[in-house]
């Protein structure tokens, strides 16, 4: 039943997605779900799952891939072509992104706790991570957003909001990562803006943001943002302790 329900998944997405980029949120979460666990079981033991459509690989499994991709860069410049500031663009992930997602984990302080960085054995892969975008659902809005450069569309950093997990748990958190190349040029305070920005627009009254103490960067970022310190901390004598910031929006 199990497999049978996957092949259900991935062929209605496939269709969803083949009906045009209006098309997708008909999908149901459901079937999403399938759909990414046919992606990561569709290839043979040890292969990457990649856009392209392997040797003995499931063509349907490939057509999902491919219109995701281009469904992605769609949305990109439809549903969210306003979402963009004088030198920076941010939209939604396609499954083209995910070398990229794979370099920020590569890039991360070693202070970052372990189950958020490679492991020694390249965990997790770039499969792991074409899963992953498959399967983001972009809640609270506007969710993660990929974050690219306008003069030449390549992805820099993600910024966006998440479900928080501290403070009030109706206040979106806000979150930021980027590659260090373009560390010192202002672009997460400028994204970061046009995130919190669109907060307010849909209705956002408060955002939070959980940062290491350590980090200096992101709480300069933060405090350009106006968010403040709360006092709350969980303290963690391993990784360093976790600030609690929040910040007003109307």
């Amino acid at each position: 039943m199990r497999s049978l329900l996957t092949e259900q998944g991935v062929d209605e997405v496939t269709q969803c997605l083949q009906a045009g980029d209006h098309d997708w949120n008909r999908a149901t979460a459901g079937s999403r779900r399938y759909a990414v666990k046919a992606v990561r079981s569709a290839a043979p033991s040890g292969a990457r799952t990649k856009r392209s459509v392997s040797s003995g690989r499931s063509s349907t499994v490939g057509t999902l891939l491919d219109h995701t991709a281009r469904m992605g860069r769609a949305r990109g410049t439809q549903e969210h072509d306003g979402l963009r500031s004088e030198r920076l663009r941010l939209r939604p992930w396609t499954v083209a992104d995910a070398a990229f997602r794979r370099r920020l984990w590569a890039e991360r302080d070693p202070r970052v706790p372990a189950g958020r960085r490679l492991t020694a054995d390249g965990s997790p892969s770039l499969a792991d991570m074409e899963a992953w975008i498959l399967g983001y659902e972009p809640e609270p809005t506007p969710g993660l957003l990929v974050v690219e450069l306008v003069e030449d569309e390549a992805p820099i950093g993600y910024c966006g909001l998440v479900r928080n997990s501290v403070g009030r748990s109706g206040d979106p958190e806000l979150a930021f990562e980027f590659l260090r190349t373009s560390w010192g040029h202002g672009y997460a305070t400028e994204a970061a803006r046009a995130v919190v920005a669109r907060a307010a627009e849909v209705g956002h009254e408060h955002l939070v943001a959980t940062v290491r103490e350590w980090n200096t960067a992101s709480l300069t970022v933060l405090g350009k943002l106006g968010f403040v310190d709360t006092g709350e901390r969980e303290h963690d004598p391993v990784h360093g302790d976790s600030l609690l910031l929040r910040a007003r929006l109307r």
